[in-house]
């Protein structure tokens, strides 16, 4: 499906990014790879502004997620949502 939606779009090229994830991590090496074929295709000369941005994005979804998870109203939500689960679950099984 890669090669044919990069066949359907102006410019563009079917690159093979190889990575263990469906979402390039930072650290891989296809990041920057990734990086890199996106400013080219669009004609920017600056992909490492990009990686900056990224980084900062990242570590302040880093901080959010810490701030949830450390929350009590995350807790029980949590846990009500297993308690669902289970019951969905058990639910399932006698039916």
């Amino acid at each position: 499906m890669g090669h044919e939606l990069a066949a359907l779009i102006p410019g563009a090229r079917f690159v093979l990014l190889e990575s263990n994830n469906h979402l390039i991590l930072e650290h891989e090496p296809a990041a920057e790879m990734f990086l890199n074929e996106v400013a080219d295709f669009l004609g920017d000369e600056r992909p490492k502004t990009w990686k900056r941005r990224v980084h900062r994005t990242e570590k302040k979804l880093e901080t959010i997620a810490r701030r949830v998870e450390t929350s009590s109203a995350f807790r029980i939500v949590a846990i009500l949502a297993a308690i669902t689960s289970v019951v969905t679950f058990l639910a399932w099984l006698m039916s």
